[in-house]
């Protein structure tokens, strides 16, 4: 138990060692979404989100749980960013309905809400999603009021 220690001063700075790793990790899976549409850019990026979620529940607890550790970090910011990058470009299309950093909170919510539901076994989200079942589910929360209908 102690062998963490020789490397970390506090259990506060191994979490947060253990959550700078899971952003990096979790940025990693939202990066290099294959469409040039920010729209579907979006929705894929909430997939994986999800996805990573339920592939690495403790990881991911570790990262969203500032109990124990110091809270934001420049990864954890990094990762949140791979979010606001189709907003951005939603925005510079003018379809956004609100500030971008505010569509960026909202989207995270609902991605990272789904999430936990689907982490917390609640059937309407459990582990017998597919693919298709999320996109069906994360685009109107995506889409409602946060993007004008495209032409």
């Amino acid at each position: 138990m102690a062998a963490p220690y020789r490397h970390f001063s506090s259990k506060s700075d191994l979490l947060g060692a253990i959550a700078r790793l899971g952003f990096e990790q979790l940025s990693q899976a939202l990066s290099g979404v294959p469409t040039s549409d920010p729209e579907e850019t979006l929705l894929e990026a909430g997939i994986r989100y999800v996805t990573f979620a339920a592939e690495h529940p403790a990881l991911f607890e570790v990262m969203f749980d500032n109990r124990e550790r110091a809270p934001q970090s420049r990864e954890g910011l990094a990762a949140l960013a791979k979010l606001g990058e189709p907003l951005e470009r939603l925005a510079a299309a003018g379809r956004l309905t609100v500030p971008v950093e505010t569509a960026v909170k909202s989207a995270w919510a609902m991605v990272h809400g789904v999430a936990l539901l689907r982490a917390g076994g609640m059937l309407t989200f459990a582990g017998t999603d597919t693919q298709t079942s999320l996109r069906a589910a994360l685009r109107p929360l995506l889409e409602g009021g946060l993007i004008r209908p495209g032409s």
